[in-house]
């Protein structure tokens, strides 16, 4: 359902921050046949409201089907779940920072954390300071690193203007970018606590991947060649880690050598992957390989 709004002065109030409240809103068909009443509903974030050209007179929205409230009990409730997600959402919106930054600015930005980040994971084969004490020099760097390539990424689609609040938003809408909006957010919830013993390393496992889709990012679509020596993070096996993988050669190879007694009549497909894929999780982490392993272990 399309619906055109002839005054803007709602949006605008909205887009001028006159208010720190969600704006939603309603619209009514056939208000005057009681019973036959048809109502839909938006949230006006701030994706949908830097959409609107103010200089013009009126503006068209598109409302989902899904995004209409009917007369059954479910509906209700299913709109109040929406009303909780969106309290959740703009609550974290509202504290994100709303300068505008040039593409100069979020180049040397980038280029100032992969200096220092850099430096770090070199320091990892040097020695000296413990993987934990040189990770957690690295994650001082990350917030400002996502946030930069957040607002790069809104420029890539063509925005002018941007601030972080609308960068983060654009990155959530699309499957491709969604872990950008994600990694910050995650960022953005540590903040300034201060990692107990070993936390930080064990972070910097778990950001990892996100790191690795950030240099592919930066390198494909702004020419940015970052963190080329991010697998220095990886060269490093413990007692536990040797272990582990003798346990898993141990039982590829078990699992071969028993396959040929398998008879048809008891074989069955149980789970189908791409290699390809399963190949990118094992050349990304090997604490990736382990979560991979434990999901699709068999009982």
């Amino acid at each position: 359902m399309k619906f055109s709004l002839q005054d803007l002065a709602f949006p605008a109030y909205l887009y001028n921050n006159v208010t720190f409240d969600p704006g939603i809103l309603f619209v009514v068909l056939n208000p005057d046949d009681r019973g036959q009443e048809r109502v839909f509903w938006k949230y006006l974030s701030v994706q949908v409201l830097n959409s609107i050209k103010f200089e013009q007179k009126s503006f068209t929205f598109s409302f989902e089907p899904w995004k209409e409230i009917i007369h059954t009990a479910e509906s209700v409730d299913a709109f109040c779940e929406h009303l909780n997600k969106i309290i959740d959402h703009h609550a974290f919106v509202l504290q994100l920072e709303k300068r505008f930054y040039s593409k100069e600015d979020l180049r040397k930005i980038v280029c100032r954390c992969d200096t220092l980040i850099s430096k770090n994971l070199n320091d990892l084969k040097n020695g000296g300071a413990s993987r934990d004490e040189i990770s957690s020099w690295m994650l001082t760097r990350l917030e400002d690193l996502c946030r930069s390539v957040l607002i790069f990424n809104a420029t890539s689609m063509g925005y002018k203007n941007v601030n972080l609040q609308l960068a983060w938003e654009l990155s959530i809408l699309s499957a491709e970018t969604r872990y950008l909006g994600m990694f910050y957010k995650g960022l953005s919830y540590v903040g300034i606590r201060v990692p107990g013993e070993g936390q930080s390393e064990r972070l910097m496992v778990k950001y990892y991947d996100f790191l690795w889709r950030i240099r592919k990012f930066l390198k494909e679509n702004c020419e940015l060649d970052v963190l080329k020596n991010l697998e220095n993070f990886l060269d490093y096996k413990d007692e536990l880690d040797k272990e582990y993988y003798e346990l898993v050669a141990t039982a590829i190879g078990t699992l071969s050598a028993s396959s040929a007694s398998v008879t048809p009549s008891r074989y069955y497909v149980q789970k189908k992957l791409l290699f390809s894929w399963v190949l990118s999780v094992i050349m990304r982490s090997p604490c990736s390989l382990r979560e991979f392993m434990r999901l699709n272990s068999t009982a």
